[in-house]
């Protein structure tokens, strides 16, 4: 008999610790939840919704695919924004050509191939060629030379191209991004050909996950520089970025500071 009481006070004890385990998972989802506003939506059906806020006023230009805000005193982009969805990977049939040319839809002239002619730099692309293959037009875009800024050979090669293609594999499994990259001139006084375009000392992309319900963010602040690094030793918060930066990106959807402050580069890998 007493036995069996043993057994039923176990049984007993270890069914009031299940309830305590259970009850804790429930308030740390709880705790999850309540970090995101309720009925928080991340909508943004296209790019106008999420263009970044500046304290200058550049030319921003339209393309199919993506759009930019031109900056005359560097001869590049001040920054490049864009929508990549799975559906858009799964469309990939454009075939590259390599057309790269001066872009006559900016208003003051940009740089050409000459200025990166023997300059040991490469033309390297702020918005991907490879993210624009849905669309035959929109790849050919990408080559205007307003969307080229100086990248040393290895950084444009390896470091940069991991993260590109990286980047199209997020898009892949979490069905739609929304991209800005750009650079990051610091105290940087280089300049090559007789345009004299600025060689940045960073690049920087903000990635966001605009997916339900998944919604997430990170960002990544890299040096320019003839070396191959793994790119994700410079992941960085959007928060810290836009510090560093000026830039406010999504200025215009409301509580997304609520999902810009993690670094986490397992949540994407």
């Amino acid at each position: 008999m007493k036995k069996i009481e043993s057994i039923i006070l176990i049984v007993i004890i270890l069914l009031i610790a299940l309830f305590l385990i259970i009850s804790n998972l429930h308030i740390f989802e709880d705790d999850i939840k309540a970090d995101l506003p309720i009925n928080f939506v991340l909508k943004i059906s296209k790019i106008e919704d999420g263009l970044p806020k500046t304290k200058f006023t550049h030319q921003i230009v339209k393309y199919e695919g993506f759009q930019l805000s031109y900056n005359e005193e560097n001869e590049q982009a001040d920054w490049t924004a864009y929508i990549l969805t799975k559906q858009m990977i799964k469309n990939s049939t454009a075939k590259r050509k390599d057309n790269f040319r001066e872009d006559k839809n900016i208003i003051t002239e940009t740089a050409n191939n000459n200025d990166y002619k023997k300059s040991g730099f490469d033309r390297g692309h702020l918005v991907p060629a490879a993210d624009m293959k849905w669309s035959e037009n929109a790849m050919d875009e990408t080559f205007f030379m307003s969307n080229m800024s100086p990248q040393y050979p290895d950084f444009n090669r390896k470091t940069w191209k991991n993260l590109e293609e990286d980047i199209r594999n997020w898009a892949s499994k979490n069905d739609s991004l929304y991209i800005f990259t750009g650079p990051y001139f610091g105290n940087s006084t280089t300049t090559i050909g007789k345009n004299e375009v600025k060689v940045p000392e960073y690049f920087f992309k903000a990635i966001y996950d605009i997916s339900y319900p998944e919604y997430k963010s990170i960002a990544f602040f890299i040096k320019n520089e003839n070396s191959a690094k793994d790119y994700k030793i410079f992941a960085i918060t959007v928060d810290s970025l836009e510090s560093l930066t000026g830039f406010d990106f999504l200025p215009k959807i409301e509580h997304v500071e609520t999902i810009e402050n993690n670094a986490d580069i397992n949540k994407w890998n």
